[in-house]
């Protein structure tokens, strides 16, 4: 995966879990940039080896764009609950 296609994936994971994330922490969620919190977490997993073994694990067994989308909204899940 490109870091385009890597950085499409997690904004849209984000952009997903914001408004959960807005209602239940409304003073975070002003302070917090949205974008930037975005290009944070395309960072962090473009240089996780861990993240990289299991997105080629995943390829080579054809796990599809679903599961990837799913993976990804977990782990946006995930850095949003340890913020608070």
């Amino acid at each position: 995966m490109n870091t385009d296609e890597l950085k499409s994936h997690v904004m849209t994971a984000v952009e997903k879990s914001w408004p959960q994330f807005r209602a239940d922490h409304p003073a975070l969620a002003q302070v917090i940039d949205q974008e930037m919190l975005g290009e944070h977490l395309v960072e962090s997993l473009a240089n996780d080896a861990e993240f990289k073994d299991a997105y080629e694990h995943a390829v080579a067994a054809r796990v599809g764009a679903q599961a990837l989308s799913a993976l990804l909204a977990r782990f946006v899940g995930i850095v949003l609950s340890r913020l608070t």
